[in-house]
């Protein structure tokens, strides 16, 4: 669900960026997989590496 934060700035779905909400239960599912993938994987604190996110 999308909500305009500002009347004067309506969304029009052509914004470069945007600032999202995720509820606690969901941060901390992934997160708690993402630190596994660290972990797993010993990637090292100045290791470059991209992470894709699939919904």
């Amino acid at each position: 669900m999308i909500y305009e934060a500002r009347k004067d700035k309506p969304v029009t779905y052509k914004e470069p960026c945007v600032g999202g909400h995720v509820a606690l239960d969901a941060n901390q599912s992934a997160g708690g997989k993402y630190g596994d993938l660290v972990k797993k994987q010993c990637v090292i604190d100045t290791e470059k590496y991209n992470v894709s996110v699939v919904a």
